[in-house]
């Protein structure tokens, strides 16, 4: 996993936009049978052979101390009922894996 340093972040955040940033979002725990692929996009996206499907997902703020590992709030859309599923589905919440690229 890249870690970014807050260099880095703070240039990113000069651009008027993010959406130029194309955002992919992986979603695993065994209960499901396979990952759930989302992209902040507003078409489809095929990458290392996988379609990750247009989402609507925001980014919050990133928390970057130094000390701890730094975390972002994400806000993803309930369209369809996907993400009520994934939480109904999944009794240890603990093991529920996001993998952000």
């Amino acid at each position: 996993m890249r870690v970014w340093n807050m260099a880095y972040i703070l240039e990113k955040n000069k651009l008027s936009s993010d959406a130029p940033w194309l955002a992919l979002l992986k979603i695993t725990h065994k209960s499901l049978p396979e990952p759930i692929y989302l992209a902040r996009n507003n078409e489809d996206v095929t990458w290392y052979g996988h379609t990750w499907t247009r989402f609507p997902i925001e980014f919050g703020n990133i928390t970057q101390d130094g000390k701890e590992q730094p975390t972002i709030t994400l806000k993803i859309s309930n369209i369809g009922g996907l993400v009520n599923h994934i939480f109904s589905s999944t009794t240890d919440l603990l093991m529920l894996k996001l993998r952000f690229m």
